[in-house]
């Protein structure tokens, strides 16, 4: 098995023309939003992820290898101190879980959630 490094970065170009006070913004907004991701992503990761939605039990658990997790997590579980608003922080869970799930399909070479499950359980 290959011991690939996975580099979670992007790259941001802002228009030349903007003022010094957005850019800032923008820069503290970005670096919050990295922070917070991955407190987020360690939490789930560590602690796994339990959620009754509709009479469907999502559990995620990598430690007893449960892998279902719902579309989105509720921000609110977590209690980190953030002045990302509610919307950038319910973003920011769904964008969790698809990492989440891209990480396993990478570790387990399958290409969905449910396959992901049947092979796993």
């Amino acid at each position: 098995m290959s011991s690939k490094k996975i580099i979670k970065s992007t790259k941001h170009f802002f228009n030349k023309n903007i003022n010094k006070s957005k850019h800032l913004f923008l820069k503290e907004f970005i670096v919050e939003y990295r922070r917070v991701s991955g407190l987020i992503i360690d939490d789930v990761w560590e602690n796994g992820y339990y959620i009754n939605i509709k009479d469907k039990e999502y559990i995620f658990d990598v430690k007893h290898k449960y892998y279902d997790l719902p579309k989105f997590l509720e921000y609110k579980r977590f209690n980190i101190e953030t002045f990302l608003s509610a919307r950038a922080l319910s973003s920011l869970t769904a964008q969790v879980v698809g990492l989440l799930m891209a990480s396993l399909t990478l570790r387990v070479g399958a290409y969905s959630p449910h396959y992901i499950n049947k092979l796993l359980i």
